[in-house]
């Protein structure tokens, strides 16, 4: 088997997978840059036996990345990925694909070549027809268009993007904006109920509301986590983050460990947490 590497203006080829992974760290090396959809492109690549099918996807993939610019077409892979996967990411997007895309069981959600430039068409035009308007139907009206530009503009993440994606490839415009508005709900719902802290909770009861419009965002009441600890700890209360972040593998940064083991974090310790961390501050200047 023979891959065809597509990058910018020049075609490598290499006779295997193995090849072309070697030829991309050879690059790395020499210091030209390589996405995580430039590796994910070859890779796909190398499962196509015909030239004029590898040439034909390996024009598209370089066309959109132009159009998109390298980050935000990793970006809008992870959302391909959301729309397959149904989960919040947990690694990078490579891995990703490769351990829950690929290598999903008891088969694989998407199949690698054809059927995954394939996809990524297929959500690319929903993508811009959905979000961006391109040629969307004047019968949908001005009420999805105002409603699609305020969640762009308003919501704090894209996580919303990939079931609108996954509607309109499915349904098209039928009941799009019903589906839209529900999507909207839900998302404004949970952000919302995320930033305000039930009448239970520790920082309501130990805590004014003067106090926490002060610490909110102080050093002293911040901890350093990866994105898939900090996704799973949320707003829980002191006791219950310890518990949640020990039952499974523990991260090593010591900042974080230093406060988990304390028996409780109230404004003492917090002040003292905040003093602590600025003290090691000045000391590293």
């Amino acid at each position: 088997m023979r891959l065809n590497i597509a990058r910018r203006d020049n075609i490598f080829s290499a006779r295997c997978l193995d090849d072309a992974f070697r030829l991309f760290t050879i690059l790395n090396d020499r210091g030209i840059p390589l996405s995580n959809s430039d590796i994910l492109k070859a890779k796909n690549l190398g499962e196509i036996s015909s030239d004029k099918e590898c040439s034909k996807w390996a024009t598209y993939w370089e066309e959109v990345e132009g159009e998109l610019g390298r980050d935000e077409f990793d970006r809008f892979l992870s959302l391909v990925r959301t729309i397959y996967v149904k989960d919040k990411a947990r690694e990078g997007l490579l891995k990703e694909f490769d351990e829950r895309i690929y290598g999903a069981k008891p088969r694989p959600l998407l199949a690698l070549g054809t059927a995954t430039f394939e996809a990524v068409k297929a959500y690319k035009d929903a993508f811009d027809t959905s979000i961006l308007f391109d040629n969307l139907p004047v019968s949908v009206g001005n009420a999805y268009r105002n409603r699609i530009n305020v969640m762009r503009r308003g919501l704090p993440s894209t996580d919303w993007v990939p079931p609108v994606l996954a509607w309109y490839r499915k349904f098209g415009v039928t009941k799009l904006l019903e589906f839209v508005e529900r999507v909207d709900n839900k998302f404004s719902a949970d952000w919302i109920m995320q930033l305000t802290p039930s009448d239970t909770s520790q920082w309501v009861r130990k805590f004014t509301q003067s106090e926490r419009e002060i610490w909110r965002h102080r050093l002293g009441n911040l901890m350093l986590l990866s994105r898939r600890k900090n996704a799973s700890l949320g707003n829980l209360d002191f006791a219950a983050k310890k518990t949640r972040y020990f039952e499974s593998r523990v991260e090593s940064l010591p900042n974080s460990q230093r406060v988990l083991i304390l028996n409780r974090f109230a404004s003492a310790e917090l002040q003292a947490r905040h003093q602590d961390l600025i003290g090691r501050l000045q000391l590293s200047y």
